[in-house]
């Protein structure tokens, strides 16, 4: 019990970072995934498309899903991203109002305290989100599908804690 809640946490955090990002980010990139067929049966290019490393497809292949498997799965992540779409439109309101505080010439500290406060509700409920969606992903799939999803997500934790801090490309772009 421990190892699938510490799987589905996991999971769950590293997901979180694609969250943050919102609904069509990097779309461009998303294009070459197109060439390639590297999407879900519906079409999109939500969370995990097409990535070697673990993506949406690679899961697919890997997890043995059924035809209806793939299809309620493709419909609880669409019905996700339209919950999120609210949340991400109120978030992207919030940090433009934190934004336009902290440019002013005197700070507001109580008005710049609340929208924090009201970024971090909008971030749980997404989180909140997420979980419930991993929940009702795992009442899809059967028990061994489950325990190859914890190897496929470990996996992914492995690469992730290789990638470095890239010096060079912060330098880049950081402003002289």
């Amino acid at each position: 019990m421990k190892k699938v809640l510490f799987v589905s946490l996991m999971f769950l955090v590293l997901s979180s970072f694609v969250l943050a990002f919102g609904p069509n980010h990097r779309m461009g990139e998303a294009r070459g995934a197109l060439a390639s067929g590297n999407r879900s049966s519906t079409g999109n290019y939500g969370y995990m498309h097409g990535h070697e490393r673990g993506g949406y497809q690679t899961m697919i292949k890997e997890l043995n899903l059924t035809k209806d498997q793939v299809k309620a799965i493709d419909k609880l992540r669409e019905d996700n991203m339209k919950k999120n779409k609210g949340f991400m439109t109120d978030l992207k309101k919030a940090r433009i109002s934190l934004n336009k505080e902290l440019g002013k010439d005197t700070l507001d500290e109580r008005k710049i305290a609340e929208i924090q406060d009201s970024i971090v509700v909008i971030q749980k409920n997404m989180l909140g989100n997420h979980v419930e969606l991993i929940r009702e992903h795992r009442k899809i799939l059967s028990g061994e599908q489950i325990k190859k999803l914890g190897k496929i997500m470990n996996r992914m934790d492995e690469n992730w804690a290789k990638k470095k801090f890239d010096d060079k490309k912060w330098k880049k772009n950081t402003p002289k």
